[in-house]
């Protein structure tokens, strides 16, 4: 089992809080098809390249790496920026936890805990054999990582590993509802949803290429998988699939559509999945029917898309591109209505995972 020391490697909230740069949607660059949502603010991080990106699963929160060592956390309300600066190694990737309380932080071969209210950090691991996948479950009391053979899920109150499973290339990861299973997708394509206690794998389903993204249904009988597959490289594969999952372990594929280009996130809110691309292209679709997911929104700019996320009551969606973009979208009344329910069940929470970091 790993040591966990706690230090404080952030001299940190000695922040710097700055307004972001308000940018204007260039209209001859951006398409949009369906008016189920409307772009209705855009701002942008000047002179800054995205490495990865990760929104809050409130929406209300974005932490981004960029090319910098520095952390940007941005209060997408409020429009305000606070610039974490780690002393250290370069910073990769992170995530934010549900509570907002808690930032999982991936740099050089170590992955970090950092709590805003204590203002230290907690090193979860120093000896990662590969880039590191975070995700938190949904009541921010486990964390866990994906790394070159295995997923570690970290108990963050007893600040100790309970589960450490054998796995190949983890490029993504997610915790279900209920915290029972860890759903985990690989760099070979395979998305795998195994148990945390006792540990064991559940069979599992496949993508032709890399899976960038997974997220559960609230109900967690869904599993959505965002993948490199596109229709030119890979015809026969979708690029992003809806598969069923019960507990007796039967995963069946029961429906998805493509993209142009490799997709770096997917999220879900009750009845709606959107998706984005490496290509710049966001996609929303209604998938009241999963095996005929409907299209209602997209939206095209020239800046490929790094993460996405929908706000608590999924009245907004927000983007983040790698130039630096940040996209709120707002539903329109329609959509409002009709993002209640998944697969007929009554829900207004989302659960989104992204963890992709861009190519090298």
């Amino acid at each position: 089992m790993n040591k966990t020391i706690t230090v404080s490697l952030f001299s940190l909230f000695a922040l710097t809080i700055s307004p972001l740069a308000h940018c204007m949607k260039n209209k001859s660059q951006a398409k949009q098809i369906g008016s189920a949502f409307k772009l209705v603010k855009t701002f942008k991080i000047p002179e800054v390249k995205v490495k990865s990106a990760y929104v809050s699963k409130n929406g209300a929160f974005l932490s981004i790496a960029s090319d910098s060592s520095a952390i940007f956390f941005i209060d997408v309300n409020e429009q305000e920026m606070r610039l974490l600066n780690v002393v250290n190694d370069d910073v990769y990737d992170t995530c934010i936890s549900p509570d907002s309380k808690y930032l999982g932080i991936y740099q050089s071969s170590s992955v970090l805990l950092y709590n805003f209210s204590t203002k230290k950090t907690t090193v979860v691991t120093d000896s990662l054999g590969c880039t590191a996948r975070m995700c938190f479950s949904d009541d921010s009391k486990l964390f866990a990582y994906g790394e070159l053979n295995k997923v570690v899920v970290f108990d963050i109150e007893k600040q100790q590993e309970i589960c450490n499973s054998r796995s190949t290339q983890i490029q993504a990861v997610c915790f279900s509802p209920d915290k029972k299973y860890i759903a985990t997708g690989s760099y070979h394509g395979t998305v795998g949803i195994r148990a945390i206690k006792p540990e064991g794998l559940i069979p599992h389903y496949k993508h032709e290429r890399r899976i960038n993204s997974i997220c559960f249904s609230k109900d967690g009988k869904y599993v959505v998988s965002g993948s490199d597959d596109t229709k030119r490289t890979t015809p026969t594969s979708l690029s992003v699939k809806i598969c069923k999952f019960d507990v007796l372990g039967n995963i069946i594929e029961a429906g998805g559509y493509n993209h142009d280009s490799c997709v770096t996130s997917v999220c879900l809110c009750n009845r709606y999945l959107a998706s984005a691309d490496e290509g710049g292209c966001l996609k929303v679709y209604n998938i009241k029917n999963p095996t005929k997911p409907k299209r209602i929104f997209e939206y095209k700019d020239k800046h490929g898309v790094v993460s996405i996320g929908f706000s608590e009551l999924g009245d907004k969606l927000i983007s983040v591109s790698q130039d630096g973009t940040i996209r709120v979208y707002q539903a329109n009344k329609k959509a409002k209505k009709e993002r209640l329910g998944f697969l007929g069940k009554k829900t207004n929470i989302f659960v989104a995972i992204n963890l992709w970091t861009s190519k090298k």
